[in-house]
């Protein structure tokens, strides 16, 4: 603890804050060290002396810790705002990650309707992704910064829908 820290407010109701340490929820996070990781933002709802009820939203739930194991990411940001803010993000994660994953939904339909059974479908994913990454090389050889490009977009697509906060 800084000498900052003894002189900097409490949180109070309506500020967003993010751990300092991971905070584990459950048993199984007390006994693996996972939990809610530093940087992930969540809004007090709740203060009962040097306690905080924070709610995290869609990605970790609602737990209470001592205002000491959280940091001010926006003082006053407000309940609503945060939660608003969390379903608008949730909805983006869920479009990228159906963006990203639509080949692979096309390509199980498209076996289904074709063979009416699943028997090798698992085999012929692998071929296609095989022959999807020699598309890819094939790509960056002949159009390089189209591939770049289309590389770049996925990775930061990637990065937002399927981040670990």
């Amino acid at each position: 603890m800084t000498l900052f820290t003894w002189f900097a407010p409490a949180p109070d109701v309506g500020d967003w804050v993010t751990p300092i340490r991971t905070l584990p929820v459950t048993l199984t996070d007390h006994l693996t060290s996972q939990g809610i990781r530093p940087g992930t933002r969540g809004v007090v709802t709740d203060r009962a002396g040097s306690r905080l009820t924070i709610s995290f939203g869609a990605t970790g739930g609602t737990i209470q810790v001592p205002a000491r194991q959280v940091r001010i990411v926006r003082r006053g940001g407000g309940i609503h705002a945060y939660h608003r803010r969390d379903r608008i993000l949730l909805g983006i994660r869920l479009g990228l990650a159906l963006w990203l994953l639509a080949p692979i939904i096309g390509f199980t339909a498209s076996y289904l309707w074709t063979n009416h059974t699943t028997d090798g479908l698992l085999t012929e994913l692998a071929i296609g992704i095989v022959y999807g990454i020699g598309d890819l090389i094939t790509a960056a050889i002949t159009h390089p910064v189209h591939a770049l490009g289309y590389l770049a977009l996925t990775t930061i697509a990637t990065r937002i829908a399927f981040h670990r906060r």
